[in-house]
């Protein structure tokens, strides 16, 4: 598969789970469309690898995200909450740019001293945890998944552990929620959310270990470009719009 076609594969799969998440569909489902669409973000997150190693400009990609993650916020905050603004939590694009940032920091390092290499660990781990104190979707887990990516690219078995590790941690963290929802005062870590029954959480979760096919199939081909650059331009942004615009199409369809 080339990169054009995972982006694709990524930009349905996201579809697919967000129809899951806005409308009232029998459980089954709704259960059914979810556990598809947890593919979606591993996807996005090999692209930001793939995006990070092919570039030559790697600042401007970094402020594309940022621009993007900003445009996107009112339409993520409107689906979720129906305001304009919502600081509890934030919308993916912002993972993705932390998860760049990561990357940009730590081989930056890496051409310098040693102690340069420590400093950009920390860095690193530090991205990670501004992703959690900003309430990012997927958060700290989103920035370590780009970031295992990255030091498994070229390797497939690797890249098959990594995937497959991203779906257990999803799996634990949504135990994790289970278990807290159910006992006194650890629920008001949750805000009181009891999540699915854990045979649910399950079916939900593997989803995301299904992300490693395509990514095993990727031919490192850019794929289909059209041949007008301007053609090529409108397109290469049509596919970061389709993030803000899905969202706010399904939104208003769910309230209808």
């Amino acid at each position: 598969m080339s990169a054009f076609a995972i982006r694709l594969s990524a930009l349905l799969f996201m579809l697919i789970d967000h129809v899951g998440v806005f409308f009232s569909l029998p459980h089954g489902i709704t259960l059914t469309l979810r556990f598809w669409g947890r593919i979606a973000f591993p996807l996005f997150a090999f692209l930001i690898v793939n995006g990070f190693r092919h570039t030559k400009h790697p600042r401007q990609y970094l402020l594309r995200l940022l621009v993007f993650a900003v445009v996107s916020e009112p339409f993520f905050d409107f689906a979720r909450t129906h305001t304009l603004w919502d600081p509890a939590k934030q919308n993916v694009f912002l993972t993705l740019l932390l998860g760049l940032l990561t990357l940009m920091v730590l081989e930056n390092c890496k051409k310098r001293t040693p102690l340069w290499g420590i400093l950009g660990c920390l860095a690193a781990a530090l991205l990670a945890l501004t992703a959690d104190f900003l309430t990012t979707d997927y958060g700290s887990v989103g920035v370590l998944l780009i970031l295992l990516f990255h030091l498994a690219w070229g390797k497939k078995p690797w890249l098959i552990v990594v995937s497959l590790l991203f779906s257990l941690r999803l799996l634990l963290w949504h135990i994790g929620r289970l278990i807290c929802s159910k006992l006194p005062l650890l629920n008001l870590l949750i805000d009181g959310v009891v999540t699915p029954e854990p045979g649910e959480m399950a079916w939900l979760t593997l989803g995301a270990a299904l992300a490693v096919l395509p990514i095993l199939l990727y031919n490192g081909k850019k794929g289909w470009r059209p041949k007008n650059n301007t053609t090529a331009l409108l397109l290469q942004y049509g596919f970061y719009l389709f993030y803000p615009l899905h969202l706010l199409v399904l939104a208003i369809l769910a309230a209808v």
